[in-house]
């Protein structure tokens, strides 16, 4: 791995090197033929290093040889950072230092290092030639993955399981089973294999099942890893089951959190990676767990017979490993593109050649099917499977050097991209676009194409790792991109093969650091200088130092007043990444300044900083600052635009900041700037403030960009969005600021040929995104209008509009076919969503991508069409509009495949599109029922109903179709039904909501229904349904006996009901129902004789009951 580095960093001092920067100044310090000396020796040497590294492994000699090239090389390019920060000093003309002593100063000195260096190269040079490595012996043809390339892969998820079908029957048996029972109310069942053969992902596939879900009242997830710790254990448990807070809470406090969350609840949860466990800490926290009702079970995953004997008492499961069709399956979904089998009979037995060599073994299959995939020829299938994977031992202790088969046939840009990540500790969730900062700042990331987005080809870096499985757990954010992910346990171990000592790993109590090491990352929370190795201070050449293992819960408060960012700056000044996020400090010292390689700096969450430095400018090379949650932060470096190579931004949070700094326009690579915040005010310090117009150049903007502090009659057309690629961008006007007094009544003077103009207008006018954008937010716009570039934006998914309360009309919304979010809210003047037109029922009004829905403060809204006479067209008479309206109501187009709705506080609204297909959530709060009526009416009105959404986005419904043969019923799919505030609702009578039609309800709210006497006698049908709540329904006298009915019921919660009286008594004897709660319910709390008799009743069962006033 050292010479993959040493290859790429020789490279990059070559590209340095030939900048005009650098030689400008080269030729001014009189260095120009040094200079060149050492590009030439540089090149010669980079030229071998790789045909070196081939050599290594049988010859000492050229080992060594490889590691003083390192040592040269590593100086060389500390050497080549600091002449270009020199040249970058000299391009901002810093002039004092340009004086000509200072000349003579940085001539000498620069003189004689590069001397020295110079001096270094030629001996190994001349060593090189005495081993007779050849130049240019290698060449590396780039890896280029074309989007068609990307489409056909489609990148194959971890989470898929091949050939376990029968092991996943045989734990559930013996996690359903009521027969497999042990005196204590849990067991253990323990799944033991070799590495990689699979015990998470049938751990997963088990936990996932739909009748573990149903079965078991919480389930919950924990990696362990090596470290047996029961205080972890627990508060790691904790936070699976609700996401509790456990900082900072000590052991007994922790046992009692655990105890009330699994208390009488049948519970599943899941141990994963179990490395070693002695007797006393398993029995420490199995009676920590013993708590929970009977029936509850604990997986255990292990490599180790020992530590499942210890767990557990059943004989453990042995996974095996996979047979030959399952591993020739799961083989041939990762190495051939989908829908694309093998091309010839000769790669088909090849293929089952190398299959029958991993032994079944999942992850090795996976592994060497992925780097299969890049590979088309017979020739090169015949070459790996002879040459290549013949070298690797098939036992256990051999899958690692299998992986690293993997792991050689990567380019080498690839390489230490791929071993740098060993600075993640095992289990750690990697933030994607951190670690492409990470590789950015390391230099790992290079393009010969100066117009390439470097963080374009770092995610490129990233999915060619993913695609052949380095890389799992991916996650991705409402616009599709990948933002973070895990690595496997084997391949974590991989990357500590590979990267050597060149990372390593600082625990607490380790004080001695390899001077060998150039990546640090520290593996404990640091929130002190005196957590801080003092051989640190030694550690001469560390490039990064990274806090992997800060809380993510809370800020700290630091607990020393000696700053831990001075000890950082004391030692390490080769530093090109410096993590201090989340670490306490409340100051930055000015020697951060003396950092001049640094490329990242992460100072985020550290609440009480409240300023930086302005020797913080002098980090001419620094790429990423990050200071999001800085809430103290008063501004940002008023010399900001020095930072000439600043791409990255990050200021979420930071509450302090007033304004953004004149100059930060100059800074022409940035990539990512989350928030830009305009001066509320105008004040005698204003020539410091930058206005909208530092936007104007900043072209290379990308992701999300949120403005704030908007002023209505403002045009800012000067910020130039239309030339920005945004995803999304966020738009908030400030109508509390001095602004609003400019604008009085809506319009401002511009000019005695203009008159007055719409101002509300005008500022948004100005405001035109890219066509491209994805995402658009208004809050606080006080404009009627909206401008026209509103129906260019045909790529929109998500749209916002909130607190626009003059506006009465939005813009045209079936122009946005892929729109997925839409969300109205606190447009108090808005009456319809759409105009009425020449067909009412026009499918293109349908929003065929819509999948959430949310319409919020809408006081006058009426219904989702404005009908209204067209000019030309004489008057409509009553009674046909009428008609028209009527057949309206029972023929209105659908949602084809909305899955989330909430109306809250839309009184008037009685008309809207249908949504039979709505599966996750429909919330109707201060709002008319009519829509709902309407929508499970569909089929009675005659209206066909396509069984799939599939059907419905492709079919338009209208007033002609025929009646219905299908079975569907509308709302079948629904799971989380919430009504609260509708006020006239009675839902006792069976005619407002057809209850059987709810199929899968499994969530019921009742909040603030004062109708409400008596629960429906339909709802005794929802079999399905598992938590009732109901609250605040004043008039609610009783709970019927049918209750005990609803078999599936696992959760009835009843609050602040003054009138309840009574409960039937076999609720209590009822077994499917493991959680009853009463609050503030006065009658019931009364009837102390009542309430006993049936406290008695429960303890003979495995219920909690939970009575609070």
């Amino acid at each position: 791995m050292a010479e993959l580095e040493t290859f790429s960093i020789a490279d990059r001092i070559v590209g340095k090197l030939a900048s005009v920067a650098v030689r400008e100044l080269a030729i001014f310090s009189g260095m120009e033929d040094q200079i060149s000396e050492l590009v030439g020796t540089i090149s010669t040497i980079k030229d071998v290093l790789l045909d070196a590294e081939e050599q290594q492994v049988d010859n000492h000699q050229i080992k060594s040889w490889l590691e003083r090239v390192e040592d040269v090389v590593y100086d060389a390019d500390d050497f080549v950072d600091y002449f270009s920060t020199e040249a970058m000093a000299k391009l901002l003309q810093v002039r004092t230092f340009f004086s000509w002593p200072s000349q003579l100063v940085l001539r000498h000195k620069m003189g004689r290092r590069i001397k020295q260096i110079n001096g270094k190269l030629h001996a190994i040079d001349s060593d090189r030639n005495r081993m007779d490595l050849d130049l240019g012996v290698f060449y590396e043809e780039p890896l280029v993955v074309t989007k068609s390339s990307y489409r056909a892969h489609a990148f194959v998820s971890q989470g898929e399981v091949f050939g376990r079908e029968r092991d996943r029957e045989a734990i559930l048996k013996l996690l359903l089973d009521p027969k497999v029972e042990e005196e204590e109310n849990v067991c253990a069942v323990a799944i033991v294999g070799l590495a990689g053969v699979g015990k998470t992902t049938l751990a997963q596939f088990v936990y996932n099942d739909d009748k573990v879900r149903r079965h078991f009242d919480l389930r919950m997830w924990v990696s362990v890893s090596q470290d047996f710790d029961v205080g972890l254990l627990v508060e790691k448990i904790i936070k699976s089951a609700y996401d509790v807070n456990t900082e900072n809470l000590e052991m007994d406090q922790l046992q009692k959190e655990l105890r009330k969350i699994i208390n009488g609840k049948r519970y599943l949860l899941v141990l994963d990676a179990v490395w070693n466990v002695d007797g006393e800490s398993w029995l420490n926290l199995k009676r920590l767990l013993s708590d929970g009702a009977q029936g509850g079970r604990i997986i255990i995953t292990t490599r180790y017979l020992a530590a499942a004997t210890v767990a557990s008492k059943m004989e453990p499961y042995f996974l095996q490993m996979l047979d030959e069709d399952a591993s020739w399956a799961l083989f041939e979904e990762v190495a051939f593109k989908k829908g694309q089998g093998p091309k010839t009979p000769n790669i088909v037995a090849i293929g089952k050649d190398i299959v029958n060599k991993c032994g079944g073994n999942p992850l090795t299959i996976r592994t060497i099917g992925s780097m299969l995939y890049f590979k088309d020829s017979e020739r090169e299938w015949y070459s790996f499977s002879k040459m290549e994977f013949t070298r690797v031992p098939q036992q256990e202790n051999g899958i690692i050097q299998t992986l690293k088969l993997s792991f050689d046939s990567l380019p080498s840009h690839l390489k230490h991209c791929f071993a740098y990540c060993r600075i993640f500790p095992k289990e750690c969730e990697i933030d994607v676009q951190t670690l492409i900062n990470l590789w950015m700042a390391q230099g790992f990331i290079y393009s010969s194409e100066p117009r390439r987005c470097m963080e374009d080809i770092g995610y490129g870096y990233f999915k060619q790792l993913t695609w052949r499985s380095f890389f799992q757990d991916i996650q991705r954010d409402k616009h599709g991109i990948i933002t973070k992910c895990k690595m496997h346990g084997l391949i974590h171990d991989l990357a500590i093969l590979v990267a050597g000592k060149r990372c390593s790993m600082l625990s607490l109590n380790k004080d001695n650091i390899d001077t060998k090491a150039h990546h640090l990352s520290f593996n404990f929370h640091l929130d002190s200088h005196w957590q801080i190795p003092t051989s640190l201070v030694q550690a001469k050449r560390t490039r990064t130092i990274l806090l992997s293992n800060q809380s993510q819960q809370w800020e700290t408060e630091g607990r020393s007043s000696k700053s831990i960012c001075g000890n950082m700056v004391l030692g390490c000044k080769t530093l090109r990444v410096l993590d201090l996020h989340n670490s306490g400090i409340n100051i930055v010292p000015p020697s951060i300044g003396k950092l001049k390689y640094l490329r990242y700096l992460d100072l985020s969450r550290n609440i009480n900083i409240k300023t930086l430095p302005s020797s913080i400018t002098k980090l001419y090379h620094l790429q990423t600052l990050k200071l999001n949650c800085c809430q103290r932060l008063k501004e940002l470096p008023r010399d900001i635009k020095k930072l000439i190579n600043l791409r990255n931004l990050e200021i979420d949070g930071c509450y302090g900041l007033t304004h953004m700094p004149c100059g930060l326009g100059q800074l022409t690579d940035l990539r990512t700037l989350s928030e830009f915040l305009l001066s509320k005010r105008k004040d005698l310090d204003s020539r410091h403030k930058g206005g909208l117009d530092e936007l104007k150049n900043l072209n290379n903007l990308r992701g999300e960009l949120r403005i704030k502090n908007l002023r209505h009659g403002a045009d800012y057309e000067v910020a130039n969005l239309e030339k920005k690629r945004l995803k999304s961008l966020i738009l908030i006007w400030d109508n509390d600021g001095e602004a609003m007094k400019a604008v009085a009544n809506g319009y401002v003077q511009c000019s005695k040929q203009e008159g007055k103009v719409d101002s509300y207008l005008m500022s948004l006018n100005g405001l035109k995104p890219h066509i491209s954008l994805k995402e658009l937010s208004l809050s606080a716009y006080g404009g009627i209008q909206f401008p026209d570039w509103f129906s260019s934006l045909t790529n929109l998914v998500r749209l916002s509009l909130w607190g626009c309360k003059k506006c009465q009309y939005i813009p045209p919304l079936h122009q946005f076919s892929s729109l997925q979010v839409l969300t109205l809210g606190e447009l108090t003047n808005l009456e319809y969503v759409s105009e009425y037109e020449n067909n009412l029922l026009s499918s293109t009004e349908t929003l065929p991508s819509l999948r959430e829905l949310r319409l919020t403060g809408l006081p006058n809204l009426r219904g989702w069409w404005r009908f209204e006479k067209k000019e030309g067209v004489d008057d409509i008479s009553s009674s046909t509009k009428a008609t028209i309206l009527s057949t309206a109501e029972s023929y209105q187009p659908i949602f084809p495949c909305l899955s989330k709705l909430s109306i809250e506080n839309c009184p008037e609204l009685d008309s809207m599109p249908h949504y039979p297909y709505l599966d996750e959530v429909l919330q109707l709060n201060n709002s008319s029922v009519k829509p709902l009526q309407q929508t499970m009416a569909m089929s009675m009105a005659g209206q066909q109903i396509p069984t799939t959404t599939d059907e419905a986005s492709s079919s338009t419904i209208s007033h002609a179709s025929v009646p219905s043969t299908s079975t569907f019923f509308p709302l079948s799919k629904l799971r989380n039904l919430c009504l609260v505030d509708i006020m006239e609702l009675d839902i006792s009578n069976g005619d407002v909501i057809i209850w059987e039609a709810f199929e899968s309800l499994k969530f019921l709210t009742f909040d603030h229904l004062p109708q409400l006497e008596t629960l429906p006698e339909g709802l005794q049908e929802v079999n399905s349904l598992q938590e009732l709540h109901i609250r605040r329904c004043n008039n609610l006298k009783a709970i019927p006996d049918w209750i005990i009915k609803l078999k599936s019921l696992k959760k009835l919660a009843i609050r602040l009901l003054p009138n309840l009286t009574s409960l039937p008594v076999e609720l209590y004897g009822h077994t499917s129902s493991q959680k009853l709660e009463i609050e503030d319910c006065p009658k019931i709390a009364q009837k102390a004789n009542h309430v006993q008799d049936l406290i008695m009743k429960f303890l003979t069962t495995s219920e909690p009951l939970r009575i609070m006033q």
